[in-house]
C-alpha cells in the first residue's frame, strides 16, 4: 500500500509501505486529501490509480503433474497425434507466453511437438516390437526478459501392440522319420515357431 512522505515544504512523496505484487493485484486506487491551517480549515482531494508493472517471478506451471496415454503402434502411418499438454502462467505481457519444446532426451527422436500448442505428435511410425514405452520430457519456457523462466513434466507413451507381425518358424523346411505301427498320440518331432505365444494346428 502507498504512504506519503514529505520532501519539502510544498512537496510530498508517494511511497510503498509493503512490497506490491501484481499478481494478487494488478491496479491500486490512492486517494490524496490535503488540507491548510486557515480557519476554517479548506482541503482538496486527488483520485489516480496505481499500475502495477509485471515482473518475471512465476515459471509455467503444467495443469498435470505428470502425462500417460496409450497409443496403438501406428504401422505406415506417421505423425499421428499422441497428446496435447497445458501449462499456464500467472505472469503479464511475454513474461506469460509459453513456449513448449522436448528436452533433447533419446526418447524425443520418437515424437514433435508444437511449441504453441503444445500438441505432441509421433515422428515417425510407433511399432511396438521396436519400444514398448516411450517417455519424453516436455519444457514449457516464457519468454521472459532478462530472464525466462521454465518448468518441465513427464509424458509416458505406452505403445500398445496391434497383431501385425505372422508367426514364422525357426527353420524353412523339416524333415524327419518315424517306424509304422507306432500308437497313437506318439510324440513324432518337436517344431520350435519364433514367437511363443501361439497355437499351432
Amino acid at each position: 500500500m502507498p504512504g506519503l512522505t514529505s520532501s519539502g515544504v510544498t512537496t510530498y512523496r508517494l511511497t510503498t509501505v509493503r512490497s506490491l505484487d501484481r499478481e494478487r493485484s494488478a491496479e491500486l486506487p490512492v486517494t490524496v486529501g490535503c488540507h491548510d491551517g486557515g480557519r476554517p480549515p479548506l482541503s482538496a482531494t486527488a483520485k489516480f490509480t496505481v499500475h502495477v508493472l509485471d515482473e518475471n517471478d512465476h515459471a509455467p506451471r503444467f495443469l498435470q503433474s505428470s502425462y500417460s496415454v496409450n497409443v496403438r503402434e501406428n504401422g505406415s502411418v506417421p505423425h499421428v497425434p499422441i497428446l496435447r499438454v497445458h501449462a499456464v502462467d500467472p505472469d503479464d505481457g511475454p513474461n506469460a507466453d509459453i513456449w513448449f519444446s522436448l528436452a533433447d532426451t533419446p526418447a524425443a527422436k520418437y515424437a514433435t511437438i508444437d511449441r504453441e500448442t503444445g500438441m505432441i505428435r509421433a515422428r515417425d511410425v510407433l511399432d511396438h516390437e521396436v519400444a514398448t514405452r516411450v517417455e519424453l520430457v516436455v519444457v514449457a519456457s516464457d519468454r521472459g526478459v532478462p530472464v525466462a523462466r521454465s518448468s518441465s513434466v513427464v509424458v509416458s507413451v505406452s505403445v500398445v501392440d496391434v497383431n501385425d507381425e505372422a508367426p514364422t518358424f525357426t527353420r524353412s523346411d523339416y524333415s524327419f522319420g518315424i517306424y509304422e505301427n507306432k500308437p497313437r498320440g506318439m510324440s513324432m518331432f518337436r517344431i520350435l515357431p519364433a514367437w511363443t505365444t501361439l497355437w499351432c494346428t
